[in-house]
């Protein structure tokens, strides 16, 4: 997995890093197997570490972004 920048180093919305990483887990696992990994990567870091943050936000790229 990505390791996520701290909560200070991204701005609120998407950057380009969680596009980038949104793109590579579905070219590398599909769709619906990178969007299951995001949430699981969301789920672990929970919602008030930054890393959980970045994973929300890859998660929203894959699930909106990327169709």
């Amino acid at each position: 997995m990505a390791s996520a920048p701290r909560a200070a180093d991204t701005p609120a919305g998407a950057s380009s890093r969680e596009r980038a990483t949104a793109a590579w887990m579905i070219g590398e696992y599909g769709r619906a197997d990178a969007e299951r990994r995001a949430r699981e990567a969301t789920d672990f870091y929970g919602p008030q570490s930054a890393e959980g943050a970045y994973w929300r936000r890859v998660l929203a790229e894959i699930v909106t972004g990327h169709r």
